[in-house]
C-alpha cells in the first residue's frame, strides 16, 4: 500500500514543480527584458476589464493547480484515479513546453498585450506550427486545471480564460495585419492559429 500512495504523489509533484519551473523562467525572462531596456507591459489588445478578467481567470487555473497539488482539497465531485490524473499533468507539461518555446521564438517580441517598441514579425521555431504558442500552452493548463481538479469553479475559469483569450488573440491578428501587412498575411495563409 505505501507504493501506491507514493505513487499517486509523483502526478502532484510533477504538477507543482513544473508550474514553478514556469512561473521562475517567465521571471526571469522578464527581467532579462527589462534590464536590457524592453517594457514587457503592452497594451491591452481589448477592453482593459476584459483583459483583466482573463489573466485572472487563468491565473484561477495556474493557482488550482498549485493548491491541489500542495495537499488542497479542490476536487470537488470525486476522484477519478491516478490514470487521469497522469493525463492531467501530462497535459499541464505539454503546455508549458509550449508555452516555453514560444516564449524562446519570440525572443524580445515578448509582451502582455500589444507591444509598445517597435517589433519584427516573428516566424521561426514553434512559430511554424502555431502563431500562438503562449496562448495555445495557457489553454491546455486550463484543461488540465479542470481534468486535475474536477472543480466547478476552475471549469468555469478555464472557460472564460479560454474564450477571453479568443478574443485577445483576434484583436492581436488585427494588429499584426496592420503593422505587417502581407507578410502577416502570407505568413497566416500557412500558419494556423492554433494547431488546426
Amino acid at each position: 500500500m505505501p507504493q501506491t500512495s507514493q505513487f499517486s504523489d509523483i502526478p502532484n509533484m510533477i504538477a507543482m514543480g513544473s508550474l514553478v519551473f514556469l512561473i521562475f523562467l517567465v521571471f526571469l525572462t522578464e527581467r532579462k527584458l527589462h534590464r536590457i531596456g524592453i517594457d514587457t507591459k503592452g497594451t491591452s489588445p481589448i477592453s482593459r476589464p476584459l483583459f483583466i478578467l482573463a489573466k485572472l481567470s487563468l491565473l484561477v487555473c495556474w493557482l488550482s493547480i498549485l493548491i491541489q497539488s500542495g495537499g488542497g482539497k479542490l476536487r470537488y465531485y470525486f476522484d477519478l484515479g491516478i490514470y487521469i490524473y497522469l493525463i492531467a499533468v501530462t497535459l499541464q507539461v505539454l503546455g508549458i513546453i509550449i508555452i516555453l518555446k514560444g516564449m524562446s521564438a519570440l525572443g524580445e517580441c515578448n509582451s502582455m498585450g500589444l507591444p509598445k517598441n517597435i517589433t519584427k514579425l516573428k516566424t521561426g521555431g514553434i512559430l511554424r506550427l502555431t502563431r500562438n504558442p503562449i496562448y495555445l500552452g495557457n489553454n491546455i493548463i486550463c484543461i488540465s486545471a479542470v481534468i486535475f481538479t474536477c472543480n466547478p469553479i476552475v471549469l468555469f475559469s478555464a472557460i472564460l480564460s479560454i474564450i477571453i483569450h479568443h478574443k485577445i488573440i483576434l484583436a492581436e491578428e488585427q494588429f499584426l495585419f496592420e503593422t505587417f501587412k502581407d507578410d502577416y498575411l502570407n505568413y497566416k495563409s500557412v500558419v494556423k492559429r492554433y494547431f488546426v
